[in-house]
């Protein structure tokens, strides 16, 4: 990737730390997890994306595990990364693809980024993987099909499933 050319927006930092305020309907004993919109701070997110689309430069917002930086409304390419943009327009981006991964697999992949990457403790991962699943397959599986390409990553395989 070009870094004179191309701005990578990631979306994880658009996911509110206030979940815990709210309550799903469908599931009002289970917490609030990406897989649903309300997590999300998709004005915040939609707000940048046009802007760095207009041409003005944004300013990150700053992680844990990240620190902030600017990116520059002069580079021609924006890749907007992350589960957010599944909630968001899709008349937002030139093209959108979604990348889709069986059970255990997201799992292993979580595993090994959430503890190592974000700090977070393994038997966390592990009690709140399968209210996650369910959250995924009622909230944002449907997004899939909304998508200009499905990429499969499961088993150590990779394919391209829609164009």
């Amino acid at each position: 990737m070009d870094s004179t050319k191309v701005n990578l927006l990631e979306t994880d930092p658009y996911i509110t730390s206030e979940r815990h305020l709210v309550v799903p309907k469908q599931a009002p004993d289970q917490k609030v997890t990406a897989c649903l919109p309300v997590a999300h701070e998709l004005g915040s997110l939609q707000r940048d994306i046009l802007a760095l689309q207009a041409g003005m430069d944004v300013l990150t917002i700053e992680e844990a595990w990240r620190a902030s930086e600017i990116l520059s409304g002069e580079k021609p390419i924006l890749i907007v990364e992350g589960m957010s943009v599944g909630f968001l327009p899709k008349e937002l981006f030139d093209k959108t693809i979604c990348f889709y991964t069986d059970e255990e697999t997201e799992l292993k992949r979580r595993l090994a980024r959430d503890t190592t990457v974000r700090n977070r403790d393994t038997s966390f991962i592990l009690a709140s993987h399968q209210m996650r699943r369910e959250q995924y397959l009622y909230y944002y599986k449907e997004t899939e099909s909304e998508a200009d390409i499905l990429v499969k990553q499961s088993e150590d395989k990779f394919e391209v499933k829609r164009t």
